[in-house]
């Protein structure tokens, strides 16, 4: 034989060691006090340590269960299992019932027993059910001793107590955890009702109680209950009472369960439960509902059908209406710019009969394209920039150089619409009522402000104002009005005269 001494020196988390434990795989635990539990394997130490202080690191015990998990126990922080690389926390606090415990033992099932002062609850690690073992069998408040504990051969336990010595077989755990629970009976306002499950009740027999209870002969007194309605409740209610009563229930399904416990621990007890149906009245039937929705679907249809027939009729009114304002409103077009290219054409045949021929040619030209374009509601932006460019022609002919027209429209905006004739109203209007001479000469610009096409001139009106019809800006502003929800915007100062006209996406 050969001994060797190992100290915190070696690689222990501490000298005072509570346990020693070897499992399967031939790695030596060392549960320590307060310094955590230490591993060996290998020839190497690596020590585990948890928060909360000292008294979380005090570890009393540690075992091993079928699968090879190490279980370990600690002095205040109850019990933890490793994972291959650290220990978490396997059961909430509540779970279990003392969490200072003394020793963890492996059993023959492949079990882990808890034993503490409050008894020995054994931990199934398959399920994750404990099962709890105390006053019923006697061995409450057993005091135990620090892993005071032996195997034999057949797989029996043997836990060592300050009140004697407790044999462990491993057989009855789970026969011993839980009372038989039981419904008596169904209640309907208090009076006994025997329904088969599934029971069906009437509307106005919504006042239910339910007598029921849990067989623990051990000590009576222990058993707790857990309740829910499904339908109702949205969890389970627990309770001393073998007894209770839920009143105003709304028709529907419901189901009555119950489980009992003589620990406080309902997981894994088995459950009671009772069926049944509160129908509806008949005027919430589904038929009676079916009868009401075609009587009033009758009628509805008839309004609607007659309702459909006056908006067909209306639509088409206010369609022929649109459209005799529309053309209405082109018609006004041609005699007014008639009216006004007439009298520049006297104009250029007194002042230049050598260019009236040329321009003569250029106003059939342009009337060619009011003749081409008249009847349409909307052309491209580019059409009518060449007929504004035919129109800046003939006038140029008639003021020269006192007379300028500025265009600045990128090509993407040229297959964008205007309604006809709009630039050539915009650009008459401007020649018409303002001075043009060589001290003031007129610009007139046309561009483009994102979705809008912008045209301003220079103000500087005529003293004396030539006869107009009025019929051009306000012509404009109708026929955008019959044509999209944007308005035409106009501004005026000492200097500017601005109208600012939407553009319109190309038409399908």
């Amino acid at each position: 034989f050969s001994f060797r001494n190992y100290t915190s020196q070696s690689g222990l988390g501490s000298n005072y060691i509570y346990k020693v434990f070897a499992d399967s795989r031939n790695r030596i635990w060392f549960a320590t006090d307060g310094r955590g539990v230490t591993m060996l394997e290998k020839g190497k130490f690596r020590n585990f340590t948890f928060g909360g202080g000292s008294k979380n690191n005090t570890i009393y015990s540690v075992a091993e269960d079928a699968r090879g998990n190490i279980w370990i126990s600690t002095a205040s922080a109850g019990i933890f299992r490793y994972n291959g690389q650290e220990f978490e926390s396997y059961r909430p606090e509540n779970q279990l019932r003392d969490l200072a415990i003394t020793s963890l033992i492996g059993d023959r099932n492949g079990n882990i027993l808890i034993v503490s002062k409050q008894g020995i609850d054994v931990l199934n690690t398959s399920t994750g059910i404990i099962y709890y073992h105390g006053q019923e069998l006697g061995i409450a408040d057993i005091d135990p001793s620090l892993n005071a504990y032996s195997k034999d051969d057949a797989g029996n336990i043997w836990i060592g107590t300050h009140n004697g010595i407790i044999k462990y077989s491993g057989q009855t755990q789970e026969a011993a955890q839980w009372p038989v629970t039981s419904i008596n009976k169904m209640l309907v306002f208090l009076e006994d009702i025997k329904q088969p499950d599934m029971g069906e009740l009437a509307h106005n027999q919504n006042h239910v109680s339910f007598d029921y209870i849990g067989f623990w002969y051990h000590d009576p007194a222990e058993v707790s209950y857990q309740v829910k309605l499904e339908g109702y409740d949205r969890d389970w209610i627990s309770s001393k009472n073998s007894f209770i009563t839920y009143s105003n229930l709304q028709p529907g399904r419901y189901t009555f369960k119950v489980r009992s416990s003589a620990t406080g621990f309902f997981e894994g007890a088995k459950i009671e439960q009772q069926s049944f149906i509160i129908n509806l009245p008949f005027y919430n039937t589904y038929w009676f509902y079916t009868l009401c929705a075609l009587a009033a679907g009758t009628v509805l249809y008839g309004v609607m059908k007659y309702r459909e027939r006056r908006l067909k009729l209306d639509e088409r009114q206010k369609k022929e209406q649109v459209e005799f304002e529309f053309q209405t409103l082109k018609s006004q077009v041609n005699p007014h710019f008639l009216f006004n290219s007439f009298n520049t054409l006297i104009a250029v045949i007194e002042e230049d009969q050598e260019t009236a021929v040329e321009y003569v040619e250029k106003l059939s030209d342009f009337y060619r394209n009011i003749l081409m374009h008249r009847e349409e509601e909307l052309i491209p932006l580019g059409r009518e920039l060449e007929m504004i460019g035919t129109y800046y022609f003939l006038q140029l002919k008639r003021y020269k150089s006192n007379f300028e027209l500025k265009i600045d429209v990128p090509d993407a905006a040229l297959f964008l619409q205007i309604p006809p004739l709009t630039l050539q109203l915009l650009v008459e209007n401007a020649v018409k009522h303002n001075i043009i001479s060589r001290d003031k000469p007129l610009l007139v610009s046309v561009f483009t402000e994102k979705d809008w096409l912008v045209v301003q001139n220079n103000l500087q009106p005529k003293q004396q104002h030539e006869p107009s019809t009025g019929l051009g800006l306000q012509n404009i502003l109708s026929r955008y009005k019959l044509l999209t929800p944007k308005t035409v915007q106009v501004a005026k100062n000492d200097f500017l005269f601005v109208v600012k006209l939407p553009l319109l996406p190309p038409q399908p």
